[in-house]
């Protein structure tokens, strides 16, 4: 259920099974960490509910990372991986799909940029120009 606090997922889990109208269930996979050199994968049947509001919502699961079908942890394995190599080498290694391994860095990459400040940077050249602009002003009237 996106714009719930994660913290909270297995409350807002519980209520909404057991206060809600249940639909039905979908299968769901997610490719987590391998074992040894075997890929290991997580299947699920999660939920679908409709509350008060009448949507129909599926149940987020607490697992399950930003990007589709792989868990919280496998990501946390690529994004360190492709800090130290190149994003090609890291999907050659995982055996991962490319295209989500992309996708996944696409959206961390514009989290993050959710929360850049260049607010100070903005002032700091502003008065690095205007130190300038008066060094150049007092040249021109010392000659």
């Amino acid at each position: 259920m996106s714009g719930y606090n994660r913290e909270y997922s297995h409350i807002m889990i519980y209520i909404l099974i057991h206060h809600s109208n249940k639909i039905n269930t979908i299968e769901k996979t997610w490719r987590h960490l391998n074992f040894f050199q075997h890929e290991f994968y997580l299947n699920c049947r999660v939920p679908r509910v409709k509350p008060e509001d009448n949507k129909i919502r599926q149940i987020d699961v607490p697992w399950a990372g930003k990007s589709n079908g792989f868990t919280l942890l496998f990501e946390v394995l690529l994004m360190q991986l492709c800090c130290e190599m190149p994003v090609n080498a890291v999907f050659r290694l995982t055996n991962a799909d490319d295209n989500k391994v992309w996708r996944m860095l696409q959206c961390y990459v514009e989290e993050a940029r959710k929360h850049e400040d260049f607010s100070k940077t903005i002032k700091e050249s502003t008065m690095i120009m205007l130190r300038c602009l008066l060094i150049s002003n007092s040249a021109k009237q010392s000659m």
